[in-house]
């Protein structure tokens, strides 16, 4: 099992440009994103602070669709 550890919107947001997702809109302290197969992601923007780990795990692998191994593997490149 992979652990994740901090995570900044910053991070994430870097992830979700490499994987094909665009920011279409941001309303106070969140961010929508879409990709163009039709998922949907809202972020958190809460700059310098990291997300919190239950929703971190929601989005990755529910709202973007891949596994914490993947989004990781991103991350490290």
């Amino acid at each position: 099992m992979t652990i994740l550890g901090s995570i900044k919107y910053e991070q994430i947001s870097k992830v979700l440009r490499i994987i094909g997702f665009e920011m279409v809109r941001q309303k106070g302290s969140h961010s929508l994103w879409k990709h163009s197969d039709g998922r949907m992601v809202t972020l958190p923007v809460h700059k310098g602070k990291n997300l919190k780990i239950g929703l971190l795990h929601k989005i990755i692998t529910k709202d973007i669709g891949i596994t914490i191994n993947d989004f990781l593997k991103i991350i490290k490149d």
